[in-house]
Protein backbone atom coordinates (compact mmCIF):
# COMPACT_ATOMS: atom_id res chain seq x y z
CA UNK A 1 0.00 0.00 0.00
CA UNK A 2 2.84 2.15 0.95
CA UNK A 3 4.44 1.70 -2.68
CA UNK A 4 1.17 2.60 -4.51
CA UNK A 5 0.56 5.45 -2.45
CA UNK A 6 4.22 6.71 -2.99
CA UNK A 7 4.13 6.03 -6.52
CA UNK A 8 0.89 7.47 -7.15
CA UNK A 9 2.14 11.03 -5.33
CA UNK A 10 5.58 10.52 -7.30
CA UNK A 11 3.02 10.17 -10.61
CA UNK A 12 1.70 13.57 -9.79
CA UNK A 13 4.49 15.63 -8.51
CA UNK A 14 6.28 14.31 -11.86
CA UNK A 15 3.59 15.12 -14.00
CA UNK A 16 3.67 18.80 -12.19
CA UNK A 17 7.24 19.13 -13.07
CA UNK A 18 6.56 17.99 -16.87
CA UNK A 19 4.13 20.88 -17.12
CA UNK A 20 6.85 23.44 -15.75
CA UNK A 21 8.87 22.25 -17.85
CA UNK A 22 7.07 22.67 -20.80
CA UNK A 23 6.19 26.25 -19.73
CA UNK A 24 9.84 26.93 -19.34
CA UNK A 25 10.50 25.55 -23.16
CA UNK A 26 7.40 27.94 -24.30
CA UNK A 27 7.07 26.91 -28.09
CA UNK A 28 4.04 25.84 -29.91
CA UNK A 29 4.43 22.10 -29.31
CA UNK A 30 5.46 22.62 -25.60
CA UNK A 31 2.41 24.77 -25.17
CA UNK A 32 0.16 21.68 -26.72
CA UNK A 33 1.73 19.21 -24.37
CA UNK A 34 1.47 21.52 -21.56
CA UNK A 35 -2.26 21.57 -21.98
CA UNK A 36 -2.11 18.02 -22.53
CA UNK A 37 -0.23 17.26 -19.54
CA UNK A 38 -2.53 20.09 -17.67
CA UNK A 39 -5.73 18.20 -18.29
CA UNK A 40 -4.32 14.62 -17.71
CA UNK A 41 -3.64 16.11 -14.19
CA UNK A 42 -6.57 17.47 -13.41
CA UNK A 43 -8.60 14.97 -14.31
CA UNK A 44 -6.28 12.31 -11.92
CA UNK A 45 -6.65 14.61 -9.74
CA UNK A 46 -10.44 14.78 -9.98
CA UNK A 47 -10.34 10.69 -9.55
CA UNK A 48 -8.13 10.50 -6.91
CA UNK A 49 -10.44 12.64 -4.75
CA UNK A 50 -14.06 11.28 -6.26
CA UNK A 51 -13.11 7.43 -5.54
CA UNK A 52 -12.29 7.54 -2.06
CA UNK A 53 -14.92 9.43 -1.25
CA UNK A 54 -17.33 6.65 -3.10
CA UNK A 55 -15.59 3.63 -1.59
CA UNK A 56 -15.78 5.13 1.90
CA UNK A 57 -19.57 5.60 1.36
CA UNK A 58 -20.22 2.27 0.30
CA UNK A 59 -18.09 0.77 2.45
CA UNK A 60 -19.94 2.32 5.71
CA UNK A 61 -23.04 1.67 4.21
CA UNK A 62 -21.75 -2.09 3.74
CA UNK A 63 -20.42 -2.46 7.30
CA UNK A 64 -23.39 -0.68 8.71
CA UNK A 65 -26.59 -2.33 6.89
CA UNK A 66 -28.66 -4.59 7.40
CA UNK A 67 -26.81 -7.67 5.57
CA UNK A 68 -23.03 -7.02 6.70
CA UNK A 69 -22.49 -10.45 8.01
CA UNK A 70 -23.69 -12.46 4.53
CA UNK A 71 -21.27 -9.57 2.76
CA UNK A 72 -17.57 -11.04 2.44
CA UNK A 73 -14.16 -8.82 3.17
CA UNK A 74 -17.06 -6.66 5.61
CA UNK A 75 -18.15 -9.27 8.59
CA UNK A 76 -17.98 -12.30 6.78
CA UNK A 77 -14.89 -14.44 7.06
CA UNK A 78 -16.16 -17.40 5.12
CA UNK A 79 -14.06 -19.14 2.81
CA UNK A 80 -11.17 -16.96 1.37
CA UNK A 81 -12.82 -13.81 2.59
CA UNK A 82 -11.11 -11.68 5.61
CA UNK A 83 -13.72 -9.79 7.70
CA UNK A 84 -12.95 -5.59 9.10
CA UNK A 85 -12.17 -6.47 12.54
CA UNK A 86 -12.26 -2.68 13.25
CA UNK A 87 -14.08 -0.22 11.08
CA UNK A 88 -12.29 2.83 12.65
CA UNK A 89 -8.59 1.46 12.41
CA UNK A 90 -9.67 0.92 8.50
CA UNK A 91 -11.18 4.47 8.02
CA UNK A 92 -8.65 6.18 9.65
CA UNK A 93 -5.76 4.18 6.84
CA UNK A 94 -8.55 5.40 4.04
CA UNK A 95 -8.09 9.20 5.58
CA UNK A 96 -4.63 9.38 5.62
CA UNK A 97 -4.33 7.98 1.83
CA UNK A 98 -6.84 10.40 0.99
CA UNK A 99 -4.79 13.48 2.84
CA UNK A 100 -1.80 12.03 1.38
CA UNK A 101 -3.58 12.10 -2.49
CA UNK A 102 -4.96 15.79 -1.22
CA UNK A 103 -1.28 16.63 -0.33
CA UNK A 104 0.15 15.85 -3.69
CA UNK A 105 -2.89 17.45 -5.40
CA UNK A 106 -2.34 21.02 -3.38
CA UNK A 107 1.76 20.79 -3.73
CA UNK A 108 0.80 20.52 -7.74
CA UNK A 109 -1.28 23.34 -7.46
CA UNK A 110 1.23 25.67 -5.71
CA UNK A 111 3.84 24.47 -7.67
CA UNK A 112 1.79 25.05 -10.50
CA UNK A 113 0.75 28.91 -8.92
CA UNK A 114 4.42 29.79 -8.39
CA UNK A 115 6.43 28.49 -11.72
CA UNK A 116 3.78 29.01 -14.31
CA UNK A 117 0.79 31.50 -13.04
CA UNK A 118 -1.59 29.14 -13.82
CA UNK A 119 -4.69 28.88 -11.88
CA UNK A 120 -5.81 25.07 -11.76
CA UNK A 121 -9.19 26.31 -10.68
CA UNK A 122 -10.00 27.99 -13.65
CA UNK A 123 -8.10 25.97 -15.28
CA UNK A 124 -10.44 22.94 -13.84
CA UNK A 125 -13.62 25.53 -14.33
CA UNK A 126 -12.32 26.59 -18.33
CA UNK A 127 -12.26 22.07 -18.97
CA UNK A 128 -16.16 21.86 -17.61
CA UNK A 129 -16.80 24.49 -19.70
CA UNK A 130 -15.45 23.48 -22.70
CA UNK A 131 -15.98 19.56 -22.40
CA UNK A 132 -18.71 19.41 -19.11
CA UNK A 133 -20.53 16.54 -20.59
CA UNK A 134 -17.27 14.42 -20.98
CA UNK A 135 -16.06 15.29 -17.77
CA UNK A 136 -19.19 15.03 -15.67
CA UNK A 137 -19.91 11.02 -17.08
CA UNK A 138 -16.84 9.95 -14.98
CA UNK A 139 -18.25 11.69 -11.69
CA UNK A 140 -22.18 10.54 -12.65
CA UNK A 141 -21.17 6.68 -13.06
CA UNK A 142 -19.30 6.88 -9.53
CA UNK A 143 -22.41 7.85 -8.09
CA UNK A 144 -24.65 6.12 -9.65
CA UNK A 145 -22.57 2.89 -8.97
CA UNK A 146 -22.43 4.32 -4.93
CA UNK A 147 -26.44 4.64 -5.32
CA UNK A 148 -26.71 1.32 -6.81
CA UNK A 149 -24.80 -0.29 -4.54
CA UNK A 150 -26.51 0.97 -1.57
CA UNK A 151 -29.89 0.34 -2.97
CA UNK A 152 -28.90 -3.50 -3.38
CA UNK A 153 -26.96 -2.92 0.44
CA UNK A 154 -30.32 -2.09 1.82
CA UNK A 155 -32.94 -3.92 -0.37
CA UNK A 156 -31.52 -8.02 -0.86
CA UNK A 157 -34.93 -8.61 -0.62
CA UNK A 158 -35.97 -7.17 -3.21
CA UNK A 159 -33.74 -8.85 -5.63
CA UNK A 160 -34.26 -12.77 -4.75
CA UNK A 161 -36.34 -14.10 -6.72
Amino acid sequence: SYAILAADFTINLGDCLAIIWYHKKGDEASKKKKIHALITLIANETTEFILPISYVSVLLLSYYGPNAEIMGNIKNSSWQYAAIENIDDTIFWLGVMFLVDSASTVISFLLLWVFCKVNIIKMYSNILHHMGYLMAVQPAYYISEVCLISFYIYNKHFFEI
